[in-house]
């Protein structure tokens, strides 16, 4: 009578069965985080509009917005006019009134969003906007890494609501460099600070022409 024996896996077999099993959960990984971060953009969009709505319907009828630059999202909030999961409380991890978060979250003292009255010809980004009373207002992004920022830059800016006037890249005036949208050429040049250190302001006109 026989006796029947069951062959191991060798070695050799063993390492290509993990390598198949190793690309394909790297597949896997990657095709989520793709998924995550184009959700992250339609969010990011979505809160553009969102934003440059309810600033212009909270000052309805009003030729300028008036008072510090960081009043804005506190009169916002006031008014219910934004979801609570973009709104952060203050508190330890606030360090305004209120702070606004992007899709892409954080724990910055400021938030990683911001909506703030804008000097147009001497602003750069939402931190250190004035406090004179302005005809224009910035959406900002900040916090983001270089490739969130090209996508930002360029997605955002061609499919926002109108009366869009500039775009800001890390303090650089991007419609002194050519036409808005900004360039694929452009954005990449200038969304260079690396991961988490990039910042995105849009400008907008509080009133659209004619109204």
């Amino acid at each position: 009578m026989k006796s029947s024996s069951r062959r191991g896996f060798t070695l050799m077999e063993l390492a290509v069965a993990l390598s198949v099993i190793g690309a394909f959960i790297g597949g896997v990984w990657v095709a989520a985080g793709a998924s995550r971060e184009n959700s992250h953009y339609r969010q990011a969009m979505d809160n553009v509009t969102l934003a440059v709505d309810a600033v212009r319907a909270a000052y309805m009828g009003q030729s300028a917005i008036v008072g510090g630059a960081n009043m804005v999202v506190p009169a916002l909030v006031s008014r219910a006019a934004l979801p609570p999961n973009m709104v952060r409380q203050s508190g330890a991890t606030c360090s305004y009134t209120n702070c606004l978060d992007s899709p892409w979250g954080g724990a910055a003292a400021g938030g990683t969003m911001a909506i703030c009255s804008w000097t147009y010809g001497a602003d750069k980004h939402c931190a250190t906007a004035g406090a004179a009373s302005n005809q224009y207002f910035g959406v900002e992004y900040s916090g983001l890494n270089n490739n969130s920022c090209i996508e930002v830059a360029e997605n955002i800016s061609t499919s926002a609501p109108a009366g869009l006037v500039d775009v800001f890249i890390n303090d650089t005036d991007m419609g002194a460099l050519g036409a808005l949208p900004p360039s694929s050429v452009n954005a990449l040049a200038k969304c260079n600070s690396g991961a988490g250190a990039n910042t995105v302001d849009f400008v907008y006109a509080l009133r659209l022409s004619g109204s």
